[in-house]
């Protein structure tokens, strides 16, 4: 029986061995998955802040073009408006000061529909992206 019981302890060394292992294995899977959060986390906070980011190179992009163009616009705009004087009152020969009365009114519509233009898509666009990072960055700050 001596044998038999030496074969039992040798199985139960074994089995305690590798019941340690075990444990040891599953420590260390609790660890990863512990750091595999940790990294999910951190990918998802990278990812806003690179949206966020995109967003405001596509508006500072949109903002440069805008204003390239504006001078572009501004002197077409005084082109077609010394055209029009010039039709209005040397060649239809009329009242210089209606034409003027009526440029003013029609400059004025013209910068209200273009600040309105601005306030919605330039400032808004702005606004959005501050109440997003208002709420993003509260929740990367407790990370």
């Amino acid at each position: 029986m001596a044998v038999g019981d030496a074969g039992i302890a040798r199985a139960k060394e074994e089995l305690d061995g590798t019941m340690g292992v075990m444990r040891d294995n599953m420590k260390l899977l609790a660890e990863r998955e512990a750091k595999l959060h940790s990294l999910d986390d951190k990918s998802a906070a990278l990812q806003g802040t690179a949206d966020k980011f995109s967003k405001r190179a596509r508006m500072v992009n949109w903002k440069t073009k805008l204003s390239a163009a504006g001078l572009a616009i501004g002197a077409g705009l005084v082109l077609a408006w010394c055209i029009c004087w010039a039709l209005h009152v040397h060649v239809h020969r009329r009242n210089p000061w209606s034409f003027i009365a009526g440029s003013l009114v029609l400059a004025l519509a013209i910068w209200c529909v273009w600040r309105q233009f601005l306030a919605r898509r330039l400032f808004g666009a702005e606004e959005d992206d501050d109440s997003e990072g208002s709420g993003s960055s509260s929740s990367s700050e407790s990370a």
